[in-house]
């Protein structure tokens, strides 16, 4: 007993104090870096493709590592992404006629890939507002005249007409001021026009009105405008907007939140202005429409919103929705304007009957709409499956003609859904040009296809036009003959 006494006397050695320390710490405070290196047992073409995603740092931090990691890393087709960036880009900005946002607004002739008019946004020593959103009016594409409306950061919007004969762009309409917040989405169908702004305002204007009415005289519902300035030669008809619209009606949303789509159509008797949005429900998210029905009576020369038709989705349930209290309702839920992050859809499209939802997951959800004079209901989700990555956007007509395209990479699917439960889709895969001669821009192909990425899509008969923004904001237009 009195040398285990002696014992437990005695002064631990530095190694006993480690294993005390050790035993004292609780396991949750223990930091353990695994010894497991999963990189040196892949094969040297995955290590390639996973150094492909990486920044400057991350590839000269890994080069000293071993030899192999040298070879690797030094392969030039990791760093000609970052050399054109580096070095190419900054000097190719300086071109004159390099395309950027002060090139204004621009019609193109994607048969002949020639450019067709163009026009400023802003006069000589006007500040330039970028544009967020377009709609083009076609009713008098047959006439060789397209009706073109922009929306601005600012909350601002203009109108302009394209007279395709003349190859002229004159602008019709542009309001001075807004304090509504960013204009995100905009409809055009003359004479009505269609706003929502980022902080959740929706606005429905129209250019249809008579002088001599009392309402005309209201500044308070009329949009400030700037007179066009030299213009009068680009006039073709009497019935050039020039006068600044009237609000017929303004919405304030409290619960919906990004993504949303306007829509402007013409029935036999009246004009509807749908809105589409998203917005948080119990567990989850749903879809909700609204539709306003414009008409225009014979005894009246101003235009009323005489109908209002709400329906929405059953929830659908995510991980990442918090659940709100009982009480709460799908219209009363809370608002998430700006920050949508991964959960609910990512885009929006309608276009009557139908309505388009992408999601996160790489489907697509379709929805059919009916419309009555007194009701409006949506039939419940299909899911469309086909693409293997994240999908950027989708367009759809009326005749159940869609396309979409993937975020990244040049996955494009053509759908037919009219009829067809699940529909039916078609992958888009570009020919490589069979001529050996070349313009020298393969490298520049090659350098922004990880980069890129696809933030719209729009289609007709014979071609697919997908618009690419590099990571550094730089915009290109990409266009898919079929013919």
């Amino acid at each position: 007993m009195a040398l285990k006494r002696r014992l437990s006397r005695r002064e631990p050695d530095g190694d006993d104090q480690d294993d005390a320390l050790n035993d004292r710490l609780s396991p949750a405070k223990r930091h353990r870096v695994s010894s497991r290196d999963v990189l040196s047992t892949l094969s040297d073409e995955l290590v390639v493709r996973i150094l492909s995603f990486m920044e400057e740092c991350v590839l000269l931090a890994i080069s000293p590592v071993s030899r192999r990691f040298h070879r690797i890393a030094s392969d030039s087709q990791l760093w000609r992404r970052h050399y054109y960036r580096r070095f190419i880009l900054p000097r190719a900005h300086r071109i004159p006629g390099f395309p950027d946002g002060r090139t204004g607004l621009r019609a193109w002739d994607l048969k002949t890939r020639k450019l067709i008019a163009q026009t400023r946004l802003a006069a000589d020593g006007d500040v330039l507002v970028p544009p967020t959103c377009l709609a083009v009016d076609d009713q008098r594409l047959a006439a060789g005249v397209l009706d073109i409306s922009a929306g601005f950061h600012d909350g601002t919007f203009g109108v302009w007409r394209l007279d395709v004969g003349q190859g002229r762009l004159t602008l019709l309409f542009r309001q001075i001021k807004s304090y509504l917040g960013q204009l995100v989405a905009i409809a055009y169908v003359h004479p009505y026009v269609l706003t929502a702004t980022s902080l959740g305002f929706i606005s429905l204007y129209t250019f249809d009105f008579s002088d001599d009415e009392d309402w005309a005289k209201t500044d308070a519902t009329r949009a400030e405008s700037i007179e066009p300035r030299g213009t009068a030669a680009g006039r073709s008809t009497g019935d050039d907007l020039v006068h600044a619209p009237y609000q017929l009606t303004s919405l304030k949303s409290h619960s919906t939140r990004s993504p949303l789509a306007l829509s402007l159509r013409k029935t036999a008797t009246s004009v509807v202005a749908s809105i589409v949005y998203t917005f948080d429900s119990i567990g989850g998210w749903a879809i909700g429409i609204q539709d306003l029905d414009i008409h225009q009576s014979s005894g009246r020369s101003r235009p009323d919103v005489v109908n209002s038709r709400v329906a929405y989705t059953l929830p659908t349930r995510t991980r990442k929705s918090a659940t709100p209290s009982p009480e709460s309702t799908p219209t009363r839920s809370p608002s998430h304007v700006l920050d949508s992050g991964d959960d609910g859809p990512v885009r929006l499209c309608y276009s009557h009957p139908y309505l388009l939802a992408t999601l996160p997951d790489n489907c697509m959800v379709l929805h059919l709409c009916t419309s009555t004079a007194t009701a409006l209901t949506i039939s419940p989700g299909i899911r469309l499956w086909g693409h293997t990555s994240g999908i950027s956007d989708a367009e759809i007509t009326p005749r159940g003609k869609a396309v979409s395209v993937s975020t990244r990479g040049d996955e494009i699917r053509l759908w037919e859904l009219e009829g067809r439960v699940g529909g039916s889709s078609v992958e888009v895969r570009p020919r490589p040009p069979t001529d050996g001669g070349g313009d020298g821009r393969a490298g520049f192909h090659d350098c922004t296809d990880l980069t890129d990425r696809k933030n719209w899509v729009g289609f007709d008969n014979e071609m697919v036009v997908v618009l690419k923004e590099a990571q550094d904001g730089r915009e290109s237009l990409v266009v898919y003959d079929f013919t």
